[in-house]
């Protein structure tokens, strides 16, 4: 979902560091290993990509009414087009 050349990166993130963040993690083979390099992944993607999820059941979808350019809500593809979504705010009257 991160990896700068996965299929469910919708977001088109491009980080070297999460790549290898993804890539210790991949390896890692003892318990140890994996709760260090895991953990590591999740610091490196806070920091890099804080985001929250907002698809959490089939068919729904919660936003501010501010977001706009959301297009595609269908199952399984609502964060399709994510790179597309913008922000508009409106001051006054």
């Amino acid at each position: 979902m991160f990896g700068q050349n996965g299929e469910g990166n919708f977001g088109k993130v491009k980080s070297s560091e999460i790549d290898d963040a993804i890539r210790r993690f991949e390896s890692a083979v003892f318990d140890e290993e994996i709760i260090e390099s895991c953990s590591h992944l999740q610091r490196t993607l806070y920091e890099q990509v804080p985001q929250i999820g907002l698809y959490f059941r089939t068919n729904s979808l919660i936003y501010d009414e501010n977001i706009m350019g959301i297009t595609n809500e269908r199952q399984n593809m609502v964060f399709s087009e994510i790179a597309k979504w913008h922000v508009e705010y409106y001051y006054g009257d």
